[in-house]
């Protein structure tokens, strides 16, 4: 008999923005869609956090119009890394997601070795 190992499940981060002209119910439905797509490809939601209407640095093109602030919206999510992909995919056929960013959200550190050799030289 075979055993197989369990597919490593990992920690993200996924941001994303949605127009500050749409209206409330509108916005529910997005961050609805969002949760389903997550629950569809295994992912769990572990922290939601809205972080308000933000000003953009520059004016975003999308469905025709100029947007110059957004409705933000910051995720933890845990689920397989295989999967990571089909998200991404699936967000960028959303039409209402503004833009979106989803990172691994483990920390990498460096040796204090290395970081002692490089502030020597």
């Amino acid at each position: 008999m075979k055993i197989v190992a369990d597919k490593p499940v990992r920690q993200y981060e996924l941001t994303y923005i949605l127009s500050s002209n749409a209206t409330s119910d509108e916005r529910q439905k997005s961050v609805t869609a969002v949760e389903k797509l997550l629950k569809k490809n295994k992912f769990s939601i572990t922290s939601t956090d809205e972080w308000g209407k933000k000003d953009f640095a520059y004016p975003i093109s999308h469905g025709g119009t100029h947007h110059r602030e957004g409705e933000y919206y910051h995720l933890i999510i845990e689920g397989p890394a295989e999967k990571v992909e089909d998200i991404s995919r699936s967000l960028k056929l959303e039409e209402s997601l503004l833009r979106y960013l989803v990172v691994n959200a483990t920390e990498t550190v460096e040796p204090e070795e290395k970081k002692a050799t490089e502030t020597e030289d």
